[in-house]
């Protein structure tokens, strides 16, 4: 709560520096750097601590990863998967993309990024009876 009365001219002569988006720590490859810096690019600069930057580096890395292996699903997409070869290389990757997309939703919720990790029961009930009716409904 804030103080009663008028302000004094001491009190209105600090300032107060702006909060300065995190950079991305220098163990981050570049890909994952340009991660580190969309993910803390959409959030407000304070939003991410200082104790919870190995998550974040966690997060950009498991991000990195799964785009690797969709580029692997992709490419391997278009051969032919009757091969038993390349079926098992095929679901090799797959198992990895459901482990990375796995990790990538707990951190994302661990850092408070998913609408998951920022509504109550309550309140997530609340939020959807105010956003009217369902289009498929």
């Amino acid at each position: 709560m804030g103080s009663r009365g008028r302000k004094s001219g001491a009190s209105l002569s600090v300032v107060t520096p702006f909060p300065q988006r995190p950079k991305p720590p220098r163990e981050l490859t570049k890909e994952q750097a340009q991660n580190w810096r969309d993910t803390v690019g959409r959030l407000p600069p304070d939003w991410f601590g200082r104790e919870i930057f190995p998550l974040l580096v966690a997060y950009c890395r498991h991000v990195t990863s799964a785009r690797f292996v969709s580029r692997q699903l992709n490419a391997i997409g278009s051969a032919d998967l009757g091969d038993p070869k390349i079926f098992r290389r095929y679901g090799a990757f797959l198992r990895m993309e459901a482990l990375e997309s796995a990790a990538i939703a707990r951190l994302a919720t661990k850092l408070r990024m998913t609408n998951q990790s920022r509504y109550t029961p309550a309140g997530a009930a609340t939020a959807a009876r105010r956003s009217g009716p369902v289009l498929w409904e």
